[in-house]
């Protein structure tokens, strides 16, 4: 509708209905990093105490952000070699709290014991004192002798001694 108005010798005319507004622009949806999954390895079977854990027994899955924690290990290079600390259940995260070196020699196994001295190589019987991983020094009572010695763990039952 317009209207007139008489100013002095002049007539305005006026429209009664002010412009549309300008369209609104939305923009799409910002994605919010805190709702954004987080994918994290995974066991495909569960594991018992000392059982190592390959390549071949891990999987990933996602899990919402707000499930992890940040003790919880995001990569699978971290776990292939490590074995269970306590029994691990399939498809949760691990945490390293949860792992361990494999143990290699257990306390109370029978054990080889390989002494290395220059050139010479004696090998014996003994009986770990301790359990221990790989490069790990652990006591050995050498059965023969029945010494208690410091050895290194090189392999399955068998720790060495060098001098």
């Amino acid at each position: 509708m317009f209207a007139a108005c008489i100013m002095g010798s002049a007539v305005v005319w006026a429209q009664d209905n002010p412009p549309a507004p300008a369209p609104v622009q939305t923009a799409a949806p910002a994605v919010d990093p805190t709702k954004e999954p987080v994918d994290l390895p995974v066991l495909i079977s569960p594991k018992n105490i000392n059982e190592p854990i390959t390549a071949d027994d891990l999987t990933i899955q996602s899990f919402p952000v707000k499930k992890v924690h940040g003790d919880m290990i995001r990569d699978s290079s971290q776990i292939i070699g490590l074995a269970a600390k306590r029994p691990l259940q399939a498809g949760q995260p691990m945490r390293f709290i949860d792992l361990m070196k494999e143990q290699l020699v257990k306390h109370g196994d029978d054990v080889t014991l390989v002494y290395h001295t220059g050139a010479l190589e004696i090998t014996a019987s003994g009986r770990a004192l301790e359990s221990g991983a790989l490069n790990d020094s652990i006591k050995i009572t050498n059965l023969g002798s029945n010494r208690t010695v410091d050895a290194k763990v090189i392999g399955p039952k068998q720790v060495e001694i060098r001098e």
